[in-house]
C-alpha cells in the first residue's frame, strides 16, 4: 500500500497485514528515514526483537533468511531493518523477493533505500513487493516537513501556531533538522 508521510504517520496498531515497510527516501530524510522505523516498531508492540543492518552492495539477505528460518525459543518476533545508503543491486533484489515468501506474523522488514525514481517505481521487484506492504515514498517536499513538525510536536506534547510553523519551515527552507533542535533543547 502506497502511502504518503501524513497518512503513514496516522497508522494504528492493527491497521495493517504488511509485512513489510519499505521506505525510499533522499538523503537529506535520512533522520526521518530512522525515526520511521522506530514508529513502526512502537506500532507493531513490544514483543519484537530488533536487528539492525547497514547494507552496501555485497549485502547477503541470507544472514536475514537465517533468522528469519530460525524460531525463537521465548515467542519473540523479529524486526530486521536493512538500510541502503544506495539502492539494492539486481541480485539483492531477487534475494529480497525470495525472502518475502518466508516472511510470517513473526517477521517484520524495514527496508529502506535511496529515493526511487518513476523507472525504478515501475520495475519489477518493487511491483511486487507494494501490493502486500506498506511503501513510503519519501518527497521530502513542504507537505511532508510539515507533517513531520507537527508529528514531532505532538510526541513532545508541545504545539505551536500555524504562523509559528511556517516561519520556522520557511526560514529553514523545509529542511527536517530544525524541528529536532526545538525538541532537544525543549527536553533539556
Amino acid at each position: 500500500m502506497l502511502l504518503n508521510l501524513n497518512k503513514f504517520l496516522q497508522l494504528q496498531k492493527a491497521s495493517s497485514d504488511a509485512k513489510l515497510l519499505l521506505i525510499s527516501a533522499s538523503e537529506e530524510c535520512s533522520p526521518v528515514v530512522h525515526n520511521l522505523s522506530e514508529f513502526m516498531l512502537k506500532q507493531l508492540g513490544a514483543d519484537y526483537v530488533r536487528h539492525s543492518f547497514s547494507a552496501d552492495r555485497y549485502f547477503n539477505f541470507q544472514i536475514i533468511q537465517e533468522i528469519v528460518q530460525s524460531a525463537s525459543l521465548f515467542g519473540d518476533k523479529n524486526f530486521i531493518e536493512v538500510n541502503f545508503k544506495t539502492k539494492p543491486t539486481l541480485e539483492q533484489q531477487k534475494q529480497l523477493l525470495a525472502l518475502l515468501t518466508l516472511l510470517d506474523e513473526q517477521n517484520f522488514l524495514c527496508l529502506s533505500c535511496d529515493k526511487l525514481d518513476k523507472k525504478e517505481l515501475a520495475a519489477p521487484w518493487v511491483q511486487q513487493i507494494e501490493p502486500a506492504s506498506l511503501f513510503l515514498n519519501l518527497q521530502g517536499d513542504a507537505n511532508e516537513s510539515r507533517a513531520w513538525a507537527i508529528y514531532l510536536f505532538k510526541q513532545a506534547e508541545l504545539s505551536i501556531s500555524e504562523e509559528g510553523l511556517d516561519l520556522l519551515l520557511s526560514m529553514n527552507q523545509n529542511n527536517f533538522a530544525p524541528c529536532y533542535l526545538i525538541l532537544f533543547l525543549y527536553n533539556r
